[in-house]
């Protein structure tokens, strides 16, 4: 082994020691290059590692980029571990924070299903986007047992915008219902002054504004529809196409 003694006046202050395989020194150790540099190895792993509880900082000196698994050659790049408390922050100041938005056609999943695991996403006064771009199939939600989904709005309300013109702008559909509604309306006016134009919690307004032929075919044209199959498998049940009600308050 070489052993290499650093003095500071008369009194050893640093020892570093080379052998065959490793490089140790019994105090702070730094290798600076005076030009690009590389360190590589001919075969084998290389670990970089600090010593317990210590921090290990990897950084350029200044506006230089940080990269990490860059090379042109497939490869898995893994950070963090599932041991105990281990979190992974990425932090980005006010330039772009980007994942998986380079050209290539791949999955990427954010989350687990693992036990009481959650996921959220949230943005400041900036919209919040889903989906915003290039047409495809967004799915919200699962069949899957007790699965909800629950939809919260503040004053300004929901819209909901469709470019639909032969499909159904809107569809739902539910077909396991017992005793439930497969849509139900709630609404509750709190006005305290006399409006003029009139108060309609719930509006429909349908507009017929063919211009090119005359719609004579099946039923015409219906500004509201409504069919009621009647299949019961039993008799004697007490059946309403429409009931309107005028409930007691």
């Amino acid at each position: 082994a070489l052993v290499l003694v650093v003095s500071t006046g008369g009194v050893a202050s640093a020892i570093t020691t080379i052998s065959t395989n490793a490089l140790t020194n019994d105090g702070a150790l730094t290798i600076t290059g005076a030009a690009a540099s590389t360190w590589s190895l001919s075969a084998g792993a290389l670990t970089i590692s600090s010593g317990t509880g210590a921090a290990l900082n990897m950084d350029s000196s200044g506006t230089g980029g940080v990269n990490i698994a860059t090379g042109a050659a497939a490869k898995t790049v893994t950070i963090g571990n599932g041991t105990g408390a281990t979190s992974v922050v990425i932090d980005a100041g006010t330039g772009a924070l980007n994942i998986g938005v380079n050209a290539f056609a791949r999955a990427v999943t954010i989350g687990n299903e693992t036990g009481t695991s959650s996921l959220e996403l949230d943005s400041g006064t900036g919209a919040l986007n889903i989906g915003n771009a290039i047409a495809k199939t967004i799915t919200i939600g699962n069949a899957t047992g007790a699965t909800a989904v629950n939809v919260d709005t503040g004053t300004a309300g929901m819209a909901h915008t469709s470019t639909a013109t032969t499909a159904g702008a809107f569809r739902f559909s539910s077909t396991t219902l017992t005793t439930g509604n497969a849509l139900s309306l709630t609404s509750t006016n709190t006005a305290v002054a006399n409006t003029a134009g009139g108060i309609t919690p719930v509006l429909l307004a349908v507009t017929n504004a063919q211009a090119t032929a005359a719609q004579v075919l099946g039923d015409g044209f219906s500004g509201l529809r409504v069919n009621f199959t009647n299949a019961p498998t039993i008799a004697g049940n007490t059946e309403n196409m429409v009931l309107i009600q005028n409930q007691v308050t």
